[in-house]
């Protein structure tokens, strides 16, 4: 045995009368203790993985109680284990919303500003902006992962319409395509699709259809064509009743 595994084994022996201490106590002491208990643990774990020097082994040897000094030191430190729990309860909580916005992602906000600022929906409308934009800019991401150059690959519309929906999709890129009125590149079938996604336009006092903000894609108008015909496909597919296995 060496020095390092009789110091691990010093600690386990220590840790068990430990053990048989706190389980002779009440419930609420034990309880008190738990932690304390867990830590101790953790660092005959961190004992039996770290790369001692035979000196340093000698020097924790020497004590009766290497465990319990061991954890006294460790109590003093001034940790960020709290901050890291609670980055745990932030995380889980984010996980939850975007989960449950994913089952069912926040309406597009089709009226103008015009509109939403008679009615006293402005914070929709920007709110629906804000997501118009990093829906965008999810599809440009999409795009630039999938296209190989040649041919834009599997998974490009799954992977926007689970992170925005598939509404908040097609009303993006049926404002790109009209944001594009005079390119000759996108089909005729695509721009008529859009103009009926998109029946309201939200002009500014220049003239300039508002959707440029959060409609300006990055991606070439071949490909763009080209992932809407995908995104159609992809709604098509999904209105389709699911048909029965034949029997055989």
């Amino acid at each position: 045995m060496t020095l390092q595994e009789q110091l691990c084994e010093k600690m386990r022996v220590e840790q068990s009368a430990y053990c048989l201490w706190l389980t002779a106590q009440p419930p609420e002491e034990i309880l008190h203790h738990a932690y304390e208990y867990s830590v101790r643990e953790d660092i005959i774990l961190a004992t039996e993985e770290v790369n001692l020097t035979p000196a340093q082994v000698r020097a924790l040897l020497k004590s009766p109680v290497p465990l319990a000094d061991v954890y006294k030191d460790f109590s003093k430190l001034e940790t960020d284990y709290m901050s890291i729990v609670a980055q745990c309860v932030e995380d889980r909580a984010d996980d939850l919303l975007k989960k449950e916005q994913q089952q069912n992602p926040p309406k597009v906000y089709r009226q103008s500003v015009t509109y939403a600022r008679e009615h006293g929906e402005l914070q929709q409308y920007h709110a629906s902006c804000h997501l118009n934009e990093r829906c965008r800019d999810e599809i440009d991401a999409a795009l630039a992962q999938r296209f190989d150059g040649m041919r834009l690959g599997a998974g490009a519309v799954e992977q926007v319409v689970a992170e925005y929906g598939l509404e908040r999709t097609k009303y993006v890129l049926a404002a790109a395509i009209q944001t594009r009125d005079r390119d000759g590149r996108i089909s005729r079938t695509n721009r008529a699709w859009a103009d009926s996604i998109r029946t309201i336009k939200d002009m500014d006092r220049r003239g300039f259809d508002r959707s440029c903000y959060y409609a300006d894609l990055q991606a070439h108008t071949c490909l763009l064509d080209g992932f809407v015909n995908q995104v159609r496909k992809f709604e098509k597919a999904k209105a389709q009743p699911a048909q029965d296995t034949p029997e055989r």
